[in-house]
């Protein structure tokens, strides 16, 4: 790798947004109803990674169809977010239906309980490249 020169990056200041039509591909082809729900959630409300793993079922807001972004959930720690205050964040529909989908599920609906899944009911682990959300391999929360 020492022998391996790095091809010369330019940083315009632009940033690359997917189209509507591409979230809605990458949605299709997700591997879980809960990934196509946190990839429409990211594309369609703008929060950051940890803001989406600490969401909460009492922070989802449907009769006012907005998300409260009270936490995130950064190197294995809750914090608040990179704001500094929580604040609410409007929810499309195609984001209502697909966390009301994801809410009929059998377990961890309680308004306490986690709206993203890791294993045993934890925080999810974000750093996968391959998935937007990966289970912890962990035995604990």
């Amino acid at each position: 790798m020492a022998d391996v020169e790095k091809p010369p990056t330019s940083n315009s200041g632009e940033i690359a947004v997917f189209s509507p039509d591409e979230v809605m591909a990458l949605v299709r082809a997700a591997a879980s109803e809960q990934d196509a729900a946190i990839y429409l959630t990211a594309a369609f409300t703008g929060l950051r990674r940890g803001e989406l793993i600490a969401l909460r079922w009492r922070d989802v807001d449907f009769a006012a169809q907005v998300i409260r972004v009270r936490a995130s959930y950064v190197d294995g720690h809750l914090t608040i977010p990179k704001s500094g205050k929580v604040r609410a964040v409007p929810m499309a529909p195609d984001v209502a239906h697909a966390l009301a989908r994801l809410g009929q599920r059998e377990t961890s609906t309680g308004d306490a309980d986690l709206v993203f899944l890791g294993d045993w009911g934890c925080h999810a682990n974000s750093s996968s490249s391959s998935r937007a959300v990966t289970r912890q391999s962990s035995s604990g929360c």
